[in-house]
C-alpha cells in the first residue's frame, strides 16, 4: 500500500488517486475491500502519534494496494491502519489546543498548589511576582500560558 498524506481544509479526508495506473489498479479490488482500507485508514487517523489525539486537517491519498491471496479482512484493515501511523509519525503533525494567557493572584500559602495544577495542565509560567498588600497580605501574580 502506498499512501500520501496532505494539508487539509478542516476536517480529514481519504480519497483514491486519480492518475492512470492507480485507476486501473483500484478497478480490480473488490468495492468492500476499499471500502475496508478507507475505514481502517480512518481509524488510524482517530488516535494520531501525539498523546493519542485524532489527526484533523489532513488529505491521504491512496496511491496503490497490493491485496495478496488469501488475506483475511481483519489483516487488511490491521495492515492499512499501521501504514497510516506509520506515515503519520513521519509528517510533521501538531497538536492543536487552545492557548489563553492568564494572571493569577494568590495567597503565598495556596501558590504552590496553583502551580501544580498549571504543570499537571502543560502550562508555561512566564514569571512570578511577589506582591504585598495593605493589610500585610502576601499576595504571588502568575503569569503564563494555558
Amino acid at each position: 500500500m502506498t499512501l500520501a498524506v496532505q494539508e487539509g481544509l478542516g476536517s480529514s479526508v481519504v480519497e483514491w488517486s486519480k492518475d492512470k495506473e492507480s485507476v486501473e489498479q483500484f478497478a480490480t479490488i473488490k468495492p468492500q475491500l476499499k471500502r475496508a482500507v478507507e475505514q481502517a485508514i480512518n481509524s488510524g487517523l482517530q488516535s494520531g502519534p501525539v498523546l493519542g489525539y485524532p489527526v484533523l486537517d489532513s488529505r491521504i491519498t491512496i496511491h496503490s494496494v497490493q491485496i495478496g491471496r488469501g488475506c483475511s479482512m481483519p489483516m487488511l484493515t490491521a495492515g492499512a491502519m499501521n501504514i497510516t501511523k506509520i506515515l503519520l509519525k513521519q509528517t510533521d503533525i501538531r497538536l492543536a489546543e487552545p492557548v489563553m494567557a492568564v494572571e493569577i493572584i494568590a495567597e503565598e500559602d495556596v501558590i504552590t498548589a496553583v502551580l501544580q495544577d498549571l504543570t499537571r495542565r502543560r502550562g508555561e509560567v512566564d514569571y512570578t511576582q511577589d506582591r504585598s498588600t495593605d493589610e500585610g497580605v502576601g499576595l504571588a501574580v502568575l503569569r503564563g500560558t494555558v
